[in-house]
């Protein structure tokens, strides 16, 4: 067969079996794929993180382990992941006691059961001196449409904005 006809019939194979493209609704994965998120699902979500928030600013340790799934990640800065519910809460109960805690949405974007929420944080630790410490950061984290039509973390990881403390770094030498 001529070198020139073979790579044409290769790419007329290739666009003929892509089949029809994706339909708006459908995320892009095929016919049958489940619809994006309501506005009643992303209702929910945000009704799950304020409960999140409250729970946090109460020292509700149990009510915010809660806002997981039984086998639910959290995936703090600089310390490994815990997982379930009795390590985010031991976790949880670690840190400085809390003054003022919230969280703003950028995105909520999902298809059927799944969700992935992102955006930022802001919050107040009161230290055992009685100083307080802001700090503000982003997350991201994974959700499950649960069969009560809640929504809980699966995953949650976050990480400050702030610089580190620690030494500045060296200047930088010009040429």
């Amino acid at each position: 067969m001529n070198n020139r006809v073979l790579p044409l019939i290769i790419a007329l194979a290739v666009v003929a079996g892509c089949g029809q493209p994706a339909t708006p609704g459908d995320a892009g994965t095929g016919a049958g794929a489940p619809a994006t998120l309501t506005d009643a699902d992303k209702a929910k979500i945000q009704e799950s993180t304020d409960k999140f928030v409250a729970a946090f600013n109460a020292g509700d340790f149990d009510a915010m382990a809660a806002c997981y799934t039984a086998d639910g990640v959290l995936m703090p800065p600089n310390n490994p992941s815990v997982t379930g519910h009795e390590a985010i809460k031991a976790f949880i109960a670690s840190m400085p006691k809390v003054k003022d805690f919230s969280i703003t949405h950028d995105e909520i974007e999902g298809t059927g059961d799944r969700a992935i929420v992102y955006g930022k944080f802001a919050i107040t630790f009161v230290m055992p001196d009685g100083t307080e410490v802001k700090d503000k950061g982003k997350f991201i984290e994974v959700r499950e449409k649960q069969t009560n039509g809640s929504w809980l973390m699966t995953h949650d990881m976050f990480n400050s904005d702030m610089p580190m403390e620690g030494p500045a770094p060296a200047p930088v030498k010009k040429s």
